[in-house]
């Protein structure tokens, strides 16, 4: 003879065969074995209640291990997609770091500086006529106005400066 417990165990057996690898049962054919399993229990012995709500906490913990799954899956695959781009924008922030690095340190010189590194230098100013004259910076003057590039004996500001070369007719 064959208890009610014995064909509701042949049931969930033959559905395990049916869905493929039983280890693998997504949350679906739990829920559906659950069902088989209260469908066919005993009326005179029923299921122990800490039984079922062990099975309910089972069910809830793989389904939320499934949410976490395909979460991490969908940002996995967004970080895939867009990490090109992040790459490229890290790659345009650094260069952009860079020059202004080395524009602050460029501004640290003061005019005087720039001036004093203009000396010895080939030089074109233009004049306030509008001409171009080129010459060997000599000597740099300082004023009240500020200071001042001579060129040729004459002299000239930093904001009169077009070209700038090395002196050195090798270079």
């Amino acid at each position: 003879m064959v208890t009610v417990n014995s064909a509701a165990g042949d049931r969930q057996l033959d559905f395990m065969r049916k869905t493929g690898n039983a280890g693998e049962l997504d949350k679906h054919a739990f829920l559906e074995l659950l069902i088989t399993r209260l469908r066919y229990q005993d009326p005179l012995n029923p299921s122990d209640n800490g039984e079922f709500l062990a099975q309910m906490a089972q069910f809830t913990s793989l389904e939320q291990v499934q949410n976490i799954n395909s979460s991490v899956e969908k940002l996995l695959a967004s970080q895939r997609e867009h990490q090109p781009q992040l790459l490229e924008k890290i790659d345009y922030l650094n260069a952009t770091i860079e020059g202004l690095f080395q524009l602050t340190q460029w501004s640290k010189f003061t005019s005087l500086d720039q001036e004093m590194l203009l000396l010895g230098k080939e030089v074109t100013v233009r004049t306030a006529e509008g001409q171009e004259l080129t010459g060997m910076v000599s000597a740099v003057k300082l004023e009240q106005g500020g200071s001042r590039l001579i060129i040729n004996g004459q002299a000239f500001s930093l904001t009169q400066l077009v070209e700038v070369s090395s002196g050195d007719q090798n270079e």
